[in-house]
């Protein structure tokens, strides 16, 4: 009888740990990070006398920031982070006095705030997915070069951009105290207003689908507040 008190006690223990990092009152401090790199060619035609042009395009980004959630129920957690951002384009041509209008280089730099609401699917806790919708507010700087014949199109901008997204992340516990995840995917729509100096200001709209592919994004965090 004794025995077999003491296997159920240990059971119950085990049991318990093994759902402590998603149960309602854990809370989670981490950090996000990631990075990306592409590359792109395409040829520009010149109407006139039927020419055609190589333009390639290089575009590196990186961004981290931290983030904090608190579980509301098991397997809920709502959140709030911020994020800086990076991305530099440069472009290659062969003459850039006669191109179709291209800059040598293009940067972006962004802070983002977000507030968050996911749902985890879970594998004994430990392994497993989390998905949930996002709304960012971003302000951003941005700044293209020119040169040659466009060399008057070279600008300082600013952007203020609203979006709302839909995400799905792998999650993986390597121990009660210690989670990581991975983006996979997310689906987004945002509304921007930006100005660009001697170009005039606009506004617009945009939607995006990601994959993994686009960039590796991180995050690791340390898992409190839980029995």
């Amino acid at each position: 009888m004794k025995k077999n008190l003491i296997v159920c006690a240990v059971l119950l223990l085990a049991f318990k740990i093994s759902h402590a990092q998603t149960e309602k009152g854990t809370q989670t401090l981490g950090l996000d990070f990631g990075a990306g790199r592409s590359t792109s060619n395409q040829f520009i035609i010149n109407t006139s006398d039927n020419s055609t042009e190589s333009v390639g395009s290089a575009t590196t980004n990186f961004n981290f920031g931290p983030n904090y959630s608190y579980f509301i129920a098991d397997k809920l957690d709502i959140g709030v982070a911020l994020n800086y951002q990076s991305l530099v384009q440069t472009y290659s041509a062969v003459n850039f006095a006669d191109n179709s209008g291209y800059p040598t280089k293009y940067s972006n730099k962004n802070f983002d705030a977000s507030v968050y609401i996911r749902k985890y699917y879970m594998y004994k806790n430990v392994i497993g997915f989390r998905t949930g919708a996002y709304f960012m507010y971003s302000d951003g700087t941005n700044k293209s070069t020119y040169i040659g014949t466009y060399a008057a199109n070279s600008s300082n901008g600013t952007t203020h951009d609203y979006e709302a997204q839909l995400r799905l992340d792998l999650v993986y516990y390597p121990s009660k105290r210690l989670g990581v995840s991975a983006s996979i995917a997310e689906v987004g729509y945002s509304w921007y207003k930006s100005t660009n100096g001697n170009l005039g200001n606009g506004n617009g709209d945009n939607a995006n689908v990601d994959f993994i592919s686009d960039g590796l994004q991180l995050s690791v965090f340390y898992v409190f507040g839980s029995k």
